[in-house]
């Protein structure tokens, strides 16, 4: 019986240890959770920061390419003389066209009404 008595000591001693060491490795990896999510929030937040800046400049861009082709557009109907990096005078000219058919109004056909 004192045998027996004495085993399950030893047993639960060891049970207590690997208890000890269960909880300290518990701990460790909730410091690295914790880690790792702090990193994955700082991330996210910079790809939300990158993903905003790649909106304003192309909304930035958007409006200048809007401002350029009006600008080009007027100079042409003016007969202002600019210089041209791409598409020359035939591009500038098409671009004249479209402006020109998108501001005339429109006639509503019998079958509109």
């Amino acid at each position: 019986l004192a045998k027996q008595a004495e085993s399950l000591n030893n047993k639960v001693t060891d049970f207590e240890q690997q208890l000890v060491k269960s909880h300290e490795a518990e701990r460790e990896n909730d410091k690295v959770l914790s880690t790792l999510r702090q990193q994955g929030k700082e991330t996210r937040q910079q790809l939300m920061a990158a993903e905003k800046k790649v909106s304003d400049l192309g909304s930035e861009q958007q409006a200048l390419l809007s401002s350029q082709s009006s600008i080009l557009r007027q100079s042409f109907l003016e007969g202002i003389e600019v210089p041209l990096l791409r598409g020359g005078h035939e591009a500038l000219r098409e671009m004249a066209e479209e402006s020109q058919s998108a501001s005339a109004p429109t006639q509503k056909s019998p079958a509109d009404t």
